[in-house]
């Protein structure tokens, strides 16, 4: 009975989850232009995070995380923040103010936890948000075990 439960449960928070990281990539893509048709700008082309659960012996996990930025106006400077924090802690296990465009990283972090990955794109002018994306990832290994 408890299984099914769990089951159920766990099923519900993927489906939440991945309807979230779908609104986000919507609510986050910056504000909407009025009138005249004007394209919102979303300079983030790509996000993808990976968590491993189980790096040899050592009890530690890792988060592979990858992005790709491609700016509305190439003539306009930007700046990319990506930042790696735990789920229930908030603690910023991760973070880099000055990001290349196009980028990867791999972070050892405790496991059997769950990470939120952000990539953040802002005018380096004004500082205005373009667009913001995240995706959550679990280092809890494959089987619990």
């Amino acid at each position: 009975m408890n299984r099914k439960f769990c089951t159920a449960g766990l099923l519900g928070l993927v489906m939440l989850v991945s309807q979230v990281v779908t609104l986000s990539a919507e609510i986050g893509a910056g504000g909407g232009g009025g009138g005249g048709g004007a394209a919102v700008c979303q300079p983030i082309s790509s996000l993808t995070v990976k968590g491993d659960g189980k790096v040899g012996e050592t009890g530690l996990g890792s988060i592979q995380m990858g992005w790709g930025i491609k700016p509305c106006d190439a003539s306009q400077a930007i700046t990319v923040t990506v930042t790696v924090s735990n789920w229930t802690t908030k603690a910023v296990v991760y973070t880099d103010s000055d990001a290349v465009l196009n980028g990867k990283i791999t972070v050892a972090v405790p496991s059997r936890q769950v990470y939120l990955c952000t990539v953040t794109v802002a005018d380096a002018a004004t500082g205005t948000v373009l667009q913001t994306r995240w995706a959550t990832v679990s280092t809890t290994p494959k089987g619990g075990v």
